[in-house]
């Protein structure tokens, strides 16, 4: 039987023997949520695509070009259509391009792409106009009903209960003589992540097995 959001406040509930904490266990459930989300997970589903074009001498691109670019919680690609032959762009430290883009008037077909402050920085500035597709991560739908299930309250059960409880701890709760439930909980975060990132990586590794002799 599927884990619900309702199972989940309750068993925090019970974990933390605090029956007094309905609002907050809600919460700390949806920023535990919202922390993880900009993550890619094996239960991510299939990534969101969306396009835009370039417009000759605009080296930024913004909410205004596609809505996407603002809401995305994390773009992973972005493939450019350049007369008719696909290539992708190097994603680059904000800096990086900040330090190579000095002639605001020397235009060419972009190569290389950042991201800050729900922007896109293009160089080199375009000099024509280009489709580009991007492919980000989405967000999963939160919980809000007692009845709701899905990955969250499933495949990432531990990892939020667990990251929930940790902002419980420290955000209400705050008693002094939880320092030591607080670092338990800290190396519990860090395997429960390190254990879903690792079933992510073996689940869509690429590659073939070989038989050994012994």
């Amino acid at each position: 039987m599927a884990n619900t959001y309702g199972t989940m406040q309750a068993r925090i509930a019970d974990e933390l023997d605090r029956a007094d904490l309905a609002t907050q266990i809600q919460n700390a459930i949806q920023d535990a949520i919202g922390f993880y989300e900009r993550r890619y997970f094996y239960f991510t589903p299939s990534p969101q695509t969306f396009t835009f074009s370039t417009v000759r001498a605009q080296e930024y691109y913004t909410s205004v070009d596609a809505a996407a670019i603002a809401t995305s919680p994390n773009i992973v690609t972005l493939t450019g259509t350049f007369y008719g032959l696909r290539r992708q762009l190097h994603k680059r430290e904000w800096e990086y391009i900040d330090s190579i883009s000095t002639l605001v008037t020397s235009y060419a077909m972009p190569q290389d792409w950042a991201y800050v402050g729900e922007e896109i920085r293009l160089y080199p500035i375009p000099d024509n106009a280009y489709v580009l597709n991007a492919m980000a991560v989405p967000r999963l739908v939160r919980p809000s009903s007692n009845t709701d299930a899905g990955p969250w309250m499933n495949d990432a059960e531990a990892l939020i209960r667990t990251k929930a409880k940790l902002y419980l701890l420290r955000n209400v709760i705050r008693a002094s003589d939880m320092e030591a439930e607080t670092v338990l909980l800290e190396d519990q975060l860090t395997r429960e992540f390190a254990a879903l990132s690792a079933e992510t990586g073996t689940r869509e590794a690429v590659g073939m097995l070989e038989p050994s002799r012994f």
